[in-house]
């Protein structure tokens, strides 16, 4: 799941969600400037993991 892109045909539904946490409790996909600004780009993870997480009820909670 840390690779730039990775393969997601072996991923279960459990590695999602522990990335998922890991992602949201660190903080990781914030701009360090503006947490309620996503580090984003159009690459492959995002628009494939990272995008959904960002949009989780779970991260949404976190930045409020």
């Amino acid at each position: 799941m840390t690779s730039s892109k990775p393969s997601l045909e072996d991923k279960t539904d459990n590695d999602f969600q522990n990335y998922g946490e890991l992602m949201i409790a660190t903080n990781a996909m914030s701009n360090s400037g503006n947490e309620n600004s996503p580090h984003s780009s159009m690459g492959y993870k995002w628009v494939n993991i990272m995008s959904k997480i960002w949009d989780s009820d779970e991260a949404k909670k976190k930045r409020r």
